[in-house]
């Protein structure tokens, strides 16, 4: 209780409007004491294990490439806000730690993903709207594996119900946490 009302204190000395955490789906506690402090559940994370997806063959042209950017809005080739970390803000301030790889069909960007160069952790996948498809993600997902040469990645802090979510569902990967973004506004 102390140190939340602590944080509040200083939020209002800097003129800071919101503040926003993550915490487990089951721990109940923490759940409790935040919304105890005014803070409200924003929405829902799924955080996935992922596997290589068989049987899928290729039909996508790419080039993969290390910290490249990414021309338009990224906004288009997500199918949902990511998280504060998984942020493409967050990419561009970090760019040493991770590699981009882009698939491309006729010259054209269709997909990227974004992915720790050391842990394996993906911070983000997008794919064009025209070809989000549970090839074209299985195609991305065997690609991570073959080219970063990880025996384990993990997606972390997918929105719940969105595409991409549905999409990792469709290709039988594994939710290994669950957890919620909490928001305390002034």
């Amino acid at each position: 209780d102390l140190l939340l009302s602590e944080v509040k204190n200083i939020m209002s000395e800097k003129g800071i409007n919101a503040f926003l955490l993550e915490v487990l789906e089951n721990n109940t506690s923490a759940i409790e004491l935040y919304k105890k402090h005014g803070f409200s559940i924003r929405r829902k994370f799924n955080c996935y294990k992922l596997s290589e997806v068989s049987g899928k063959g290729r039909s996508i042209d790419y080039g993969i490439s290390g910290n490249l950017e990414i021309e338009g809005k990224i906004e288009d080739y997500c199918s949902f806000e990511p998280s504060w970390q998984n942020a493409y803000e967050s990419y561009k301030n970090m760019k040493q730690h991770y590699n981009l790889f882009r698939w491309e069909k006729k010259g054209s960007l269709i997909g990227y993903a974004i992915i720790h160069k050391y842990n394996g952790n993906i911070m983000q996948i997008g794919i064009d709207p025209a070809y989000r498809s549970f090839e074209v993600l299985s195609i991305i997902i065997n690609d991570l594996f073959s080219h970063t040469h990880r025996p384990e990645l993990k997606y972390l802090n997918v929105e719940e119900g969105c595409e991409m979510d549905s999409l990792l569902k469709g290709v039988n990967q594994k939710i290994i946490i669950r957890q919620y973004e909490m928001i305390y506004k002034k």
